[in-house]
């Protein structure tokens, strides 16, 4: 009966190896598992780096192009002209109407300028009033 002890012994030993060997493969197959994902992982952050980065820099870029325009230099002429001018636009009404007229128009004109520096849109010359 040695004999058939030690026989189910090994044969209990080779079951307990293979079952160690099947758990280490299993283990293996999930650490390859975790691999990949944490490189997906990894590529997908690095994209979406990549892609806010280039957002980032486009944005700087937008705002360098606007605070190197000229755009509100220009109002700020132009709505400086229009105020030198007043005296002399004053100087030819002839009536209470006249003299509302011209401070009306003063006051379009410096809003359409303010609105066209706040929207960035060019500004356009008004048309003259007769």
């Amino acid at each position: 009966m040695k004999i058939a002890d030690r026989l189910l012994a090994a044969k209990k030993a080779l079951a307990g190896q293979k079952a160690l060997t099947d758990q280490k493969a299993l283990a293996d197959q999930k650490a390859q598992k975790i691999l990949v994902d944490q490189k997906a992982t990894a590529d997908e952050k690095s994209l979406a780096d990549k892609v806010a980065a280039a957002h980032k820099k486009a944005l700087a870029d937008k705002i360098a192009s606007e605070r190197s325009s000229t755009a509100p230099l220009a109002a700020t002429a132009r709505l400086t002209a229009s105020y030198m001018a007043l005296p002399m636009r004053l100087a030819v009404c002839r009536s209470p109407f006249d003299l509302w007229r011209e401070q009306a128009r003063l006051a379009h004109q410096g809003l359409m300028i303010m609105q066209s520096v706040a929207f960035g849109r060019p500004m356009v010359s008004p048309p003259p009033l007769p």
